[in-house]
C-alpha cells in the first residue's frame, strides 16, 4: 500500500515540473539586435543547406532534425551558446 502511495507521488510531482527552457547567449554579452540578425541567417542558412539535400518536398523528423542540428551549428560557429534557463528570466528573445 505505501509504495502505491509514494509510486502516485512521485507520478504527480513528475507531471508538474516543467521543461527547462533554453535561450542562446554570447560571451561578449552581444544584444538582441546581434540575436536577431544572426537567429535569421542560420535559418536562412539552415534551411538552404538541408532543401538542398532533399528532393521532392522536404517532410518528417529527419527533415526537421537535420534543419535543426544545421542551424544550432551555425549559431555555434557565431559564437552563440544554448543555455538553460528558467521561465521568469528566458528574456523575449528566448531560444528556438
Amino acid at each position: 500500500m505505501h509504495y502505491w502511495i509514494v509510486g502516485s507521488l512521485f507520478a504527480l510531482l513528475s507531471a508538474c515540473t516543467s521543461p527547462p527552457r533554453w535561450m542562446w547567449q554570447h560571451p561578449e554579452g552581444v544584444g538582441a539586435e546581434v540575436l536577431a540578425k544572426d537567429r535569421d541567417a542560420c535559418q536562412k542558412q539552415a534551411a538552404q543547406t538541408v532543401s538542398s539535400t532533399w528532393i521532392g518536398i522536404p517532410y518528417g523528423d529527419e527533415y526537421w532534425d537535420e534543419k535543426e542540428t544545421e542551424f544550432r551549428n551555425c549559431m555555434k560557429s557565431r559564437g552563440w551558446v544554448l543555455v538553460p534557463t528558467s521561465e521568469k528570466d528566458a528574456p523575449a528573445q528566448n531560444g528556438r
